[in-house]
């Protein structure tokens, strides 16, 4: 029920800013506010979110807290430096992440539609061994086939090392079984 209710909060307020001429800039607003919502949900932190998104830690924090003034609604149980999403927050994170991937994969997707190629990033984490002899061969010949796709390759050498730089570096968190997931739903 209170999807719906933020949905048409949302489609009201829009409808509102357009009738006051203000749809262009609230647009963009908007776009930069639920960015910000959805990295610090997905990192599940203020402070990494401005790091990924190149801006102040205070910006995430008022892009934030305007989404969250216009909806009258908290998404974020804030515990010092840790936050966590309030019922209403997932609610939110899955209706506007998918929008969110989808602007900033356009510039990807219209090169892919336009010119027929492939654009874009590939991560590889890698043991030392498949580093040094496996990889690069394949990566070589990936390349040549995929030349608008950026390739980086990161070695970690133990396992507890291989955790943190999927935490950190991809974004994904290990499962408790030692495998990973992506955090697709907080």
């Amino acid at each position: 029920m209170w999807a719906y209710a933020l949905y048409k909060h949302a489609i009201v307020t829009g409808e509102r800013a357009m009738a006051e001429g203000e749809g262009t800039g609230r647009t963009g607003d908007r776009l930069k506010q639920l960015r910000a919502f959805c990295h610090a949900a997905r990192l599940e932190s203020m402070s990494k979110a401005a790091e990924r998104l190149d801006i102040s830690q205070p910006a995430v924090s008022q892009h934030i807290r305007a989404l969250e003034r216009e909806f009258a609604t908290p998404f974020f149980e804030r515990r010092g430096p840790r936050i966590t999403l309030t019922p209403a927050g997932a609610g939110l994170y899955r209706l506007a992440m998918p929008l969110v991937q989808g602007v900033e994969r356009l510039p990807e997707t219209f090169a892919e539609h336009v010119n027929g190629e492939a654009m874009g990033e590939v991560r590889v984490l890698a043991g030392l061994t498949a580093s040094a002899f496996l990889l690069p061969d394949y990566l070589k010949r990936f390349r040549a086939v995929h030349e608008g796709v950026k390739v980086t390759l990161r070695t970690v050498s133990a396992c507890s090392t291989t955790a943190r730089w999927i935490s950190r570096w991809a974004g994904w968190r290990p499962c408790p079984s030692g495998s990973t997931s992506t955090p697709s739903a907080p």
